[in-house]
């Protein structure tokens, strides 16, 4: 699939369904987990370029709330923390996360 920035939810949302299985997912939190998982999915196939990753980690943080951020920092640092530990600290440095 090639690069392209998404800021339409109706093709996020069908992005992400094609890859995962949002059936089961209840309607309130179906927006915030659609989110998050996407911006993993999304950060998995631009992790071969530090810039990329760089500027897709960046709209995540745009993207999610308080709560899905801590997520998306822990599942950054276990998966890209040898490789990318500093950016993603760079990034998560300055947001009230707790």
């Amino acid at each position: 699939m090639p690069f392209v920035e998404f800021t339409d939810f109706h093709f996020v949302q069908a992005e992400f369904s094609a890859n995962f299985n949002v059936g089961e997912m209840s309607t309130n939190n179906q927006f915030v987990c659609i989110m998050l998982e996407f911006c993993k999915n999304v950060l998995s196939k631009v992790s071969f370029d530090r810039h990329l990753f760089a500027k897709e980690l960046n709209k995540s943080v745009r993207w999610l709330n308080k709560e899905e951020l801590k997520a998306l920092r822990d599942w950054c640092i276990g998966r890209y923390g040898s490789r990318y530990g500093d950016l993603i600290q760079d990034t998560f440095h300055g947001l009230a996360l707790g």
